[in-house]
């Protein structure tokens, strides 16, 4: 598990709750998370998901589903876009508990 995976887990048990947010850019060059921080405390501002796919057909929204799932250990099923499936704005919602 990479840093950003270590990150991304610790903001995700510290919301207590089954969703978070996520900025996804399609069509990058690269699949990655980016744990965006607060410079002065470290607090996770941003979760940035970088995906090669482009937003067409619900594509995107599977490449961020395998993404986080291989980046937190999971199966698929136990991830779903709730909120924002045709939008760069999504929740992300755990149907596992953390």
């Amino acid at each position: 598990m990479s840093k950003s995976d270590n990150a991304l887990w610790a903001y995700i048990k510290a919301l207590n709750h089954d969703c978070f947010d996520v900025h996804v850019t399609p069509n990058a060059s690269a699949n990655k998370i980016k744990i965006v921080t607060n410079d002065e405390n470290g607090c996770v501002e941003q979760i940035r998901l970088y995906v090669t796919t482009p937003p067409e057909d619900g594509k995107a929204n599977k490449a961020i589903i395998k993404l986080l799932s291989k980046a937190l250990s999971l199966p698929k099923t136990s991830l779903e876009v709730k909120r924002g499936g045709k939008s760069r704005l999504k929740t992300i919602q755990l149907h596992q508990a953390v």
